[in-house]
C-alpha cells in the first residue's frame, strides 16, 4: 500500500468533507433551513455524516502513518474498522433521509428509524473505538 498516495487522498477527503460541514454550518446559522421541509430539509441539515467520517478517516491515515513500519495485519485491521465504521454511518444517514415524516416531536422520523439510526450510530462510535484501539496496539508492538 502506498501510504504518501492513500494520505494524500484522504486529506482531499478531510477537507471537503469538513467543508461540506462547514457550508452547511453557515446555512444554519443564517437560518437557511427555516423555509424547507421534507427530503430537502433532511438531506442538508439532518443528521449529516460529514464530521464523523472525517474523524474515521484521520485515525486511519495517522494510523497508517504512525505504523508504516509495524505488523502486517495492522493495516487490514485497521482497514476493515475504517469501512465498517463509515458504512454505518453512511447507512444511519440514509435511514434517517429515507424515514417517514411521522416524527416524534416532529424531528422528521418515525420512533422505529430512530431507535435504528441510534443503534447504527453506536456501532459506528465502535468501529471508531476499534479503530484507535487497533492504532495503540500496532504503535505498541513496532515499539517493542
Amino acid at each position: 500500500m502506498n501510504v504518501r498516495a492513500v494520505t494524500k487522498i484522504s486529506a482531499i477527503l478531510m477537507v471537503v468533507f469538513i467543508g461540506i460541514e462547514t457550508f452547511l454550518s453557515f446555512l444554519r446559522l443564517v437560518d437557511a433551513g427555516n423555509n424547507m421541509s421534507g427530503f430537502g430539509y433532511k438531506f442538508l441539515f439532518g443528521s449529516t455524516p460529514w464530521l464523523m467520517l472525517t474523524a474515521i478517516l484521520a485515525v486511519w491515515v495517522i494510523g497508517l502513518n504512525v505504523v508504516q513500519h509495524g505488523p502486517q495485519w495492522f493495516k487490514m485491521a485497521a482497514f476493515v474498522a475504517m469501512v465498517a465504521a463509515a458504512g454505518l454511518r453512511v447507512l444511519a444517514w440514509l435511514i434517517y433521509l429515507f424515514s417517514g415524516n411521522s416524527g416524534y416531536y416532529g424531528y422528521g422520523y418515525s420512533d422505529g428509524a430512530a431507535t435504528a439510526i441510534a443503534w447504527i450510530g453506536f456501532f459506528a462510535l465502535l468501529g471508531l473505538l476499534a479503530q484507535v484501539i487497533v492504532l495503540l496496539v500496532g504503535w505498541l508492538q513496532q515499539r517493542v
